[in-house]
């Protein structure tokens, strides 16, 4: 017994028979960009993290100075301290 089933006239391939090649495709994709993430962002994979250079720590600190002499000036305006200079220049006339 033979089943007689419509064919399309072009040759064109069902649907049903693509659907396992995107599935492999997808997971391939998923494989590769896992695998890219985890060579390109620091710290994801475990034991790859590298010391700090001399340099490093040194930078660090210097930006952490840098924010300190941010915050103090923020509390305590230039221009705050300009007015009551200039004040006590006109007091001691």
């Amino acid at each position: 017994m033979t089943i007689h089933a419509p064919a399309h006239p072009g040759g064109v391939v069902s649907p049903h028979a693509q659907h396992h090649y995107l599935a492999w495709l997808v997971a391939v994709v998923a494989v590769v960009l896992a695998a890219g993430a985890l060579l390109v962002a620091p710290g994801i994979a475990p034991g790859t993290a590298t010391p700090m250079t001399a340099e490093q720590k040194g930078l660090i600190e210097f930006r952490a100075a840098e924010r300190a002499d941010w915050a103090a000036s923020e509390a305590y305006p230039e221009w705050k301290a300009l007015v009551e200079f200039r004040a006590a220049e006109r007091e001691g006339r």
